[in-house]
């Protein structure tokens, strides 16, 4: 029920982006809705201020593994970023170190990956940008065999969760 409540009201916030909106948190038979209209005898308005800070969407892969997907750039060279809260660092492939603007010397480091342990660098990256938010100063993982960049959660904890679903989540800056 609450998967349900989160995603109509991430569906009625990206729909109001921009724009004061006033949403009504209601009951509908048992369950907790949101709509932009009155809905019954039972609900509470909430005024919804314009949105000022950058946001961003992730969009969930056609894959059957759901994974969502958010453009993004580090050092200013673009990237796709998968978004991994398993990963407590973002990373991506060594091959792609130098096109990122990684450089300076790194700190050698063993990694815990779903597929074992690894061995890898760790370099701080000046600036990491999801969709329009740039974060400054992002550790960043480089590994052998990583075959795409993950957005990590080093960098998911600067952003705020502004909703999710099964299509997409949406991330607006802190």
């Amino acid at each position: 029920m609450k998967r349900i409540a989160i995603a109509s009201l991430s569906v009625l916030l990206s729909a109001h982006l921009g724009a004061k909106a006033d949403i009504y948190h209601c009951k509908k038979g048992g369950r907790v809705v949101y709509a932009d209209t009155q809905c019954g005898e039972r609900y509470r308005r909430l005024h919804i201020p314009r949105f000022e800070a950058p946001l961003v969407k992730a969009i969930a892969s056609n894959e059957s593994d759901s994974r969502y997907t958010v453009p993004g750039a580090i050092n200013g060279t673009s990237t796709n970023f998968i978004v991994d809260t398993g990963a407590s660092i973002t990373s991506i492939p060594d091959s792609k170190r130098e096109a990122f603007g990684l450089l300076e010397q790194c700190r050698a480091t063993n990694f815990d990956t779903e597929n074992g342990q690894v061995s890898g660098c760790i370099y701080k990256a000046k600036t990491v940008r999801v969709g329009g938010i740039e974060l400054k100063d992002i550790l960043i993982a480089s590994m052998p065999n990583l075959k795409a960049s993950l957005l990590g959660m080093n960098a998911v904890s600067k952003l705020k969760i502004g909703g999710i679903t099964d299509t997409e989540i949406l991330f607006i800056q802190k």
